[in-house]
Parts: C-alpha cells; structure tokens; sequence
C-alpha cells in the first residue's frame, strides 16, 4: 500500500469531525503504477504533483483544470491558443467517487465497506459502537472494482 496520507488536519475532507483522521486509501492497478512512476521522479519529501509556482496540486486545482478542459469551458475557448478539450463533457472527479459507490455494490460489496471505501463518517451512534476501519476489506473490494475495470477498458 502507498501512503497517502500526509497532508494537515485542514486539507481533509472530513477536517470537520474531530475524531476524522487520514484515510489511508490501498492504490491498485493503473493507479499504483502512475504513483510508482511518479514516486521515481520525485525526491523524497515532495509532492508527487505540483500545480502552478510549483506549489501541491491540489483537489481544488485538479477540478479546475478539468473543467477547463470542457468544451464550453471560457478556457477551452480563447483565441490563439491551442488546448485539449476533453471528449466527454458535463462531469466532473467526484463523478468518480459517485460511480465508484454505485459499481461497488454491483460487484457484492456490502454498503458499510463501500462507505467506509469513500471515507464517509459513520453516524455518531454507530461510530460510538464500530471503530472498526475495514482496511482489509477495503483492499478486497478495491481489488474487485481495479479488475472489473481493467475488464472493461480491454
């Protein structure tokens, strides 16, 4: 498992909870190797992405950059520059999340893993009684979905 769980308190999603803390998500597959690549070419201690003045590329960055390469983005658009435009249209990354929790229970996986998959919070009652972090089963079912979609892209 690569650990990708640096980053401060603030940058979480889940920053808001008080009892929130990293998730340490397993990177299989495609994702693995491009991290792997990454992990050759950089020094340790940066960051595996830089976004513009060589700062951490972050999640707010990344979404923006995708949608600036829809076509009816303003970017997409101005004259005399030559940029890529995406071929599918009207979705954003946390589109991947939304179809990552839709294929999980397609594929059999039970829905506490799958949230647990995405770092949602169990409700206060229920994260009083299960501290459980469901990290083997994580790995299990993010298996699954990583062959299921290497399937699909062949």
């Amino acid at each position: 498992m690569v650990d990708c769980s640096e980053g401060t308190h603030q940058e979480r999603k889940n920053a808001r909870f008080k009892d929130a803390t990293d998730l340490r998500v397993p990177l299989l597959g495609r994702a693995r190797e491009l991290v792997l690549r990454r992990l050759e070419d950089t020094d340790k201690g940066e960051f595996l992405f830089r976004g513009v003045g060589d700062k951490p590329y972050t999640q707010h960055t990344f979404s923006t950059y995708i949608y600036d390469l829809q076509p009816y983005s303003p970017k997409s658009k101005r004259e005399g520059k030559t940029r890529g435009v995406l071929p599918v249209t009207d979705w954003t990354p946390h589109n991947l999340r939304r179809t990552t929790r839709t294929m999980l229970p397609s594929l059999g996986c039970p829905s506490e893993v799958a949230e647990a998959i995405l770092g949602h919070v169990p409700s206060e009652i229920e994260a009083t009684y299960n501290a459980y972090s469901y990290d083997a089963e994580r790995l299990l079912w993010l298996s699954k979905l990583a062959d299921k979609l290497e399937a699909l892209a062949a």
